[in-house]
């Protein structure tokens, strides 16, 4: 049996096993507590969440999002028990990969040019959002699942193009949080 499969939720297993966005929502608002509960629990073998099985196994459209308004910033960003965590499944994997190391080599050319250039922040800033606008296919799915994971984790709108924080308020935060959604978006 895959070791994988030693799961201690119904919500590891919904994830796992790929069901629907209303099956997961079930699973985590029928009874609340538990449901938040079990969003953060960790399998006993490996030591992953349920969004790591959502990442991993693909899931359909939706339960990531609804998983990380579960979770805690060190739900989402911490690793399991071997080291491995969620984002290092989307991005990392994608990055050493022969495509990701060709890919990011011609984005580093780029940054050092803008280094060597001097640009203002502004600039690129502006620069950035071009560049992000022109990517396709793999690196452009890998980015997407990236940037959701690090905008649920930090807790901005998960919602695409909403730089706004679900939490917004005066608290002191907010430039913190500006800061984190350039390299984010």
């Amino acid at each position: 049996m895959d070791a994988s499969l030693l799961c201690v939720s119904f919500l590891h297993y919904a994830c796992r096993f790929k069901a629907p966005r209303k099956g997961v929502q079930l699973l985590l608002h029928l009874y609340k507590d538990r449901g938040y509960y079990a969003a953060r629990l960790r399998c006993r073998e490996k030591g992953c969440t349920p969004l790591y099985c959502a990442i991993r196994y693909d899931a359909p459209e939706g339960v990531v999002e609804l998983l990380l308004n579960s979770m805690s910033q060190s739900d989402v960003l911490d690793g399991d028990w071997e080291g491995k965590f969620v984002l290092g499944l989307v991005w990392f994997t994608y990055v050493n990969s022969l495509e990701g190391k060709r890919v990011m080599a011609f984005y580093n050319k780029i940054l050092k040019k803008w280094e060597a250039e001097n640009m203002s922040r502004e600039e690129r800033v502006e620069a950035s959002q071009k560049l992000r606008n022109k990517m396709k296919g793999k690196v452009k799915d890998c980015w997407n699942k990236a940037n959701i994971l690090l905008r649920g984790a930090f807790k901005f709108s998960l919602n695409k193009g909403d730089g706004k924080s679900e939490n917004e308020n005066d608290d002191g935060f907010e430039s913190l949080r500006s800061v984190l959604i350039l390299h984010l978006r």
